[in-house]
């Protein structure tokens, strides 16, 4: 097996002898400058107004889960427009431009590409408006770049490609950017005609997977105007040529996306005959006549085979046909079982064992990753060999630390099991297959696995993320396990957090800071952290709260998306609190607090900040404790809706109880109220908080 690599200029440059008419975006920001026009928005989080006609592919404007949302432009006189270009995430849109007050134009776009319209005839108006309404994912509308087109001439065109070594065989994109007769530099990417001598186009116009020697060159063409590359194309050898049988993972066929067979969730219906297949790779330079193999059933012997004419460095594959049961069984897979072959450089890997019933895990994987984890991962010295053997150790972590999640909501830990069911090799530089992002959303229409991931070449070798050692991600990625938690629809515990900044502007009713005094003492940056620490903070165990989160829906598959996050991501924060919910505050001694003043903070947001939150003086409930030191509140005391997301986590209380002119404070956040569902106590929950009184 081979592997090459080239060198890739940063940019080439055309000769500016000719030009090029094309559509050229109004330079709105600049009218905005000189007070010739004025720009009005939904609210954004990220980003402001200006973004959107700032010519930059990477710069955006985000509503804080505002959806539909839209940006105005009103020019002080009419502007003549003969088109219009549009890009938001490559989750479906529904888009319309108004002008003058009439819509003109609508659409329904479902690409992270932008969407040009060209008018039947020029359009003359003094207001345009954009409207967008984000069909799928979440609430928060990205405006990424929105150009109001009109006719235009180009002087020079620009190729612009990545910097550094590639691997042969590898996508790469490249981008063309053109200099207006007014000095201006617009992206033309999508305007270039775009061809390739040595590559072959890779999916978009402008995208090339590079070929495996020699010279390639790429050109991009826009009438008269033109730009080329030349790129060199090296190789290199494979490091790990060591014999070994490898049984990578068991897939189960057919294949079922998650929402079909409706009436069995997803899963095969009952009686239907199944086949399970293992996928296996002969590693190194020799071929093998025969190698025996056995699957095993709940520890019995089920069938015995044997593998003839395996060539050397090939995939095989085995199945085992079965009749579903919706009930768990142990399946195992052992390869060369009658240990004929012990010069192998690794036993370790010759074993797949999965749970039937487990949720199926894809990864897609490039290239250079892959090779890399095939060079290395032997160093670890457990028997893994390739980047599925790490796969399948990630599988085993987890798994155990679902059986070591046993708490009084869930007594037998978290029930599922998972299982490595998929793996894509890709070439390097080619996730995302289908938009979104490479690692959340390596290949988004696919609905076969219940998790996924995508496994990038990035960060490889000494002193990086991916260093060969004992300890870290290259052994164990618990940061993986968290992202998949994610993508089954977990929320992040540490969004819980309540920092100092959050408290900042409550004051003492004699004018000085709340923070700081007894009676909100503040130690470092951060008030309070979680309750509940677990996965989704930063530890490397399940907690509680996380284990009957997974457990609310055991057994189903993936329900409203099998990435990070799905459209139910903490469905449970707003779907399980008691219909009331009695609040005991009593004091060190354990004595209930009576007659006491309680207002209740609900916490505000926080612009720019992941669970930002923001608590101000005016309270937004007032209660008086009775003699058991009790209040009431209602289902929700969080707001309309508990909210834990970017620029927003309204999912923790404060409390400010005044006893006879001594003020405390304490939080509490909505796992306490989901919790206190779990256990059963869904017309009313009971808490007790202890205050320093």
């Amino acid at each position: 097996m081979r592997f090459f690599r080239y060198l890739l200029p940063a940019a080439i440059l055309a000769a500016p002898t000719f030009a090029a008419t094309i559509p050229v975006p109004l330079d709105v920001n600049a009218l905005v400058s000189k007070s010739e026009a004025t720009i009005t928005s939904t609210r954004f989080d990220d980003g402001d107004a200006s973004k959107v006609f700032d010519a930059d592919r990477d710069s955006l404007a985000r509503t804080p889960s505002i959806n539909p949302a839209f940006v105005q432009v009103e020019f002080k006189t009419p502007q003549t427009i003969t088109g219009t270009r549009v890009r938001f995430t490559g989750d479906k849109h529904d888009w319309s431009l108004t002008a003058d007050g009439k819509v003109v134009f609508k659409s329904a776009w479902k690409s992270e590409d932008p969407q040009t319209v060209a008018f039947p005839a020029p359009l003359t108006a003094r207001v345009f408006r954009l409207d967008a309404k984000r069909l799928e994912g979440d609430d928060y509308v990205h405006f990424f770049d929105w150009e109001l087109l009109q006719p235009g001439k180009l002087k020079s065109l620009t190729i612009t490609g990545p910097k550094g070594d590639v691997p042969a065989g590898s996508v790469f994109s490249l981008t063309a950017s053109g200099q207006t007769a007014d000095g201006r530099t617009i992206d033309v990417t999508g305007d270039a005609n775009w061809t390739a001598q040595g590559a072959t186009i890779w999916r978009k116009p402008n995208r090339f997977s590079a070929g495996e020697s020699g010279d390639l060159t790429a050109t991009a063409t826009l009438d008269d105007l033109s730009a080329s590359v030349k790129l060199p194309v090296k190789g290199e050898e494979v490091r790990n040529k060591d014999f070994d049988l490898d049984a990578m993972y068991i897939e189960r066929l057919p294949r079922i996306n998650f929402d079909d067979n409706k009436s069995t969730g997803g899963w095969p219906k009952p009686g239907q005959r199944v086949q399970w297949m293992a996928h296996l790779h002969n590693w190194g330079t020799r071929d093998i006549s025969a190698v025996g193999y056995t699957w095993v059933l709940d520890g019995k012997k089920a069938y015995e085979g044997k593998i003839r004419d395996w060539k050397a460095d090939t995939d095989r594959t085995v199945s085992f046909p079965w009749t579903w049961e919706q009930s768990r069984h142990s399946l195992a897979f052992i390869l060369d079982s009658d240990a004929r072959l012990l010069d192998e450089s690794s036993r370790g890997n010759n074993q797949v064992t999965i749970a039937t019933d487990a949720l199926a895990v894809g990864y897609w994987v490039e290239d250079g990753l892959s090779r890399y984890m095939h060079d290395h991962q032997r160093e670890l010295g457990d028997g893994a060999n390739s980047f599925e053997d790490w796969g399948q150790r990630q599988m085993t972590l987890w798994n155990q630390m679902f059986a070591n999640a046993k708490y009084g909501s869930s007594p037998n830990g978290i029930l599922d099991r998972v299982r490595l069911d998929k793996v894509v090799h890709v070439p390097t530089g080619a996730l995302p297959l289908n938009g979104g992002l490479p690692t959340n959303n390596p290949d988004g229409p696919d609905k076969t696995v219940d998790l996924m991931w995508g496994m990038v070449t990035k960060n490889l070798g000494p002193g990086d993320f991916w260093e060969v050692k004992h300890g870290g991600p290259f052994e164990n990625e618990y940061g993986l396990i968290h992202e998949l938690d994610h993508a089954r629809y977990l929320i992040d515990s540490y969004g819980f957090d309540v920092h100092k900044v959050a408290v900042d502007s409550l004051k003492l009713p004699d004018g000085t800071p709340m923070a700081g005094s007894p009676s909100l003492p503040v130690k470092g940056s951060v008030v309070r952290y979680d309750k509940y620490r677990g996965m989704m903070d930063s530890t490397h165990y399940f907690s509680e709260y996380e284990a009957y989160a997974w457990n609310r829906i055991a057994g189903q598959r993936a329900r409203k998306g099998n990435q990070n996050g799905p459209d139910d991501i903490g469905a449970y924060l707003n779907e399980d609190l008691p219909a009331s919910n009695v609040v005991r505050f009593v004091d060190r001694t354990g004595k209930p607090i009576s007659g006491a003043a309680v207002e209740v903070h609900q916490a505000r947001g926080a612009k720019d900040q992941w669970y930002g939150k923001t608590y101000v003086q005016q309270p937004d409930m007032t209660f008086t404790t009775d003699k058991n030191g009790e209040v009431t509140l209602p289902r929700c005391p969080f707001g309309d809706k508990i909210e834990h997301t970017y620029g927003i986590a309204n999912s923790v209380l404060l409390y400010i109880v005044n006893s006879n002119g001594t003020i405390r404070t304490a939080f509490q956040e909505a796992s306490d109220f989901n919790l206190e569902y779990w256990r059963g106590h869904k017309d009313k929950g009971r808490y007790e908080i202890t205050l320093d009184m």
